[in-house]
């Protein structure tokens, strides 16, 4: 019985190989095929970056945020790029926060606090 599955997974392979190289490619439909991931790594140009959102949101920011900011790009500077780049989004989260919140309709602003 193994044997004839592992025939079977064999010829299966060797067929869509086939058709791959033909220029047949089975191609999965829309619903299934994966969104494109965004890739983030822990650099001093991703902190840079970072640092750039949150200066888009103009010079008169909230003081919690200046301070995440700040203290962002310090710790990136002094080496220690993951806790920068994660004061840098927590900073960028407080922005977004007033936002999201505009959203709602009243009564769930009311049920949120």
């Amino acid at each position: 019985m193994n044997r004839a599955l592992l025939i079977a997974s064999l010829l299966l392979l060797s067929s869509a190989a086939g058709a791959q190289e033909n220029g047949q490619e089975r191609s999965e439909p829309a619903a299934q095929q994966p969104l494109p991931m965004v890739v983030t790594t822990d650099t001093d140009a991703y902190c840079e970056t970072l640092s750039r959102q949150i200066d888009e949101y103009g010079r008169d920011l909230p003081r919690m945020v200046a301070e995440l900011r700040a203290q962002g790009l310090r710790l990136c500077a002094g080496g220690q790029v993951r806790g920068g780049i994660n004061r840098l989004r927590r900073a960028l989260v407080v922005l977004r926060e007033p936002a999201e919140r505009d959203d709602q309709e009243p009564d769930e602003q009311e049920q949120g606090r």
